[in-house]
């Protein structure tokens, strides 16, 4: 394993988005300590930031201190795994196709935006955008697997084609926004507007029985749907614990958005 630790803390961005397990993974220590990564408008060597120390022959990296202004941490990632030990900033995992991205903290705004696969766990929160498309871009997800124990804010899946994201805690606005594919599960309470512009996918809304639903939204039936017993055990076998795969457990089924292609699906608790 290679580990890094920033030596101090920095409040200029720290651009991460180089030091990925396949291009460090035949590198030397030496060879390491000489990439270089922008730090503000400057480009510096790691080793000025960075204590870096192991190897990653076995394409497992490890981060220890205050990254919350780091950039892109994982970015187009294909194998291997990243432990971050704190705080890890924005565009986690950004374009990423494999491997595995573990943050014990909290991560910054487009937490596995555009991702095509692999894992990200954030032990912690998330900011806008989980899962979602950059600014200008047509797509979000369009594989992989996002799990969020914390809260996450606004445009959850924004734009997403395929893939999973979970949030055990609370969920901002415009979750699942003119998502066209894919699975969002939102464990908690829901900000406003959920499922918004939705042309296909599936957004689950787990406890949140009160959940403001857009009028363009029709009610379709009660169910117990044997595929989010499904998608719960799935979960599980990631260590997300939710209550999906409860025994006959009801839900009530709606589908839009109509303003677009109204095949979404959006279940609600059976509270409602």
């Amino acid at each position: 394993m290679l580990t890094l630790s920033l030596k101090s803390h920095s409040t200029l961005p720290l651009e991460l988005s180089e030091i990925i397990p396949e291009i460090v993974r035949e590198k030397s220590l030496a060879e390491v300590a000489k990439l270089k990564m922008w730090h503000g408008r400057v480009q510096v060597a790691l080793a000025e930031l960075f204590s870096i120390s192991g190897s990653a022959t076995d394409q497992q990296l490890e981060f220890s201190g205050d990254l919350s202004t780091a950039v892109g941490i994982g970015a187009n990632m294909k194998s291997g795994k990243i432990r971050v030990h704190g705080n890890a900033g924005r565009e986690v995992g950004l374009g990423m196709s494999g491997g595995e991205i573990e943050v014990t903290g909290n991560v910054g705004d487009s937490p596995g935006a555009e991702m095509h696969g692999g894992i990200i766990r954030v032990q912690g929160s998330a900011g806008n955008f989980v899962g979602g498309a950059r600014v200008g871009s047509t797509r979000g997800m369009t594989g992989g697997t996002i799990l969020v124990l914390g809260n996450a804010r606004n445009g959850i899946g924004s734009r997403m084609r395929r893939g999973l994201i979970a949030v055990a805690g609370n969920a901002g606005e415009l979750v699942g926004h003119n998502m066209l594919a894919g699975t969002i599960v939102i464990n908690c309470a829901c900000g406003r507007h959920a499922g918004a512009g939705m042309k296909r996918g599936t957004l689950c809304l787990v406890h949140d029985s009160d959940a403001q639903l857009l009028p363009t939204f029709r009610y379709a039936c009660r169910t117990n749907s044997p595929m989010l017993g499904m998608l719960g055990r799935q979960l599980q076998s990631l260590g997300f614990e939710n209550q999906l795969g409860e025994t006959n457990r009801q839900w009530q089924q709606f589908n839009g958005d109509f303003l677009a292609s109204g095949r979404g699906e959006l279940f609600v608790a059976s509270g409602r």
